[in-house]
């Protein structure tokens, strides 16, 4: 969180802590537990998969009303191989939210087509602020699916990518 490089949270941290945020690092494995006041829990870029046991942490957390936010980047990117990962099962099985195994290209942004765009967002309260007028940038995406088999939650697709863009599933080079 403390990173100066091209993928920083430090700007996202220093918000946060303007608005009298606490925002610290969390560590599952050696802690066992989520503290009492934890409002939120963000997984942001994980080179490796959590383990089952963060997994029931994370699932305890949330059945009891705290908030998570994942931002997996594809497996591509990351050191995750051939492992599984709890912590996409936990949101298929419980959420109907499916992490595709996919990097999305996107040709409209011909500078970095492994830079997905968007305009276009569904209401909701996450995007009550977005207009046309901004364009929403999300380097090494994948893509999301919502499996629509759990009847009790409220799926929304929320935002999307352009009419120019897929989510590649061959990694191999040609």
């Amino acid at each position: 969180m403390e990173s100066s490089g091209e993928i920083s949270y430090a700007v996202a941290k220093s918000t946060l802590e303007s608005k009298n945020y606490t925002v610290g690092t969390l560590n599952l494995v050696s802690g066992d537990k989520i503290p009492a006041d934890a409002l939120s829990i963000i997984i942001a870029g994980p080179q490796k998969p959590i383990t089952a046991d963060e997994a029931r942490l994370l699932k305890e957390y949330v059945n009891q009303g705290g908030s998570l936010v994942v931002m997996e980047d594809p497996t591509f990117f990351t050191e995750f191989g051939d492992s599984t990962d709890p912590l996409a099962q936990y949101l298929t099985s419980d959420w109907g939210i499916k992490l595709d195994n996919d990097i999305v290209i996107d040709l409209l942004n011909t500078q970095n087509p492994f830079q997905a765009v968007s305009r276009q967002y569904n209401q909701h309260p996450i995007t009550q602020n977005l207009s046309d007028k901004y364009v929403v940038i999300m380097p090494q995406a994948r893509s999301v699916s919502i499996t629509g088999d759990k009847p009790d939650i409220t799926q929304t697709a929320i935002i999307f990518t352009t009419e120019r863009s897929w989510g590649e599933t061959d990694f191999q080079a040609s």
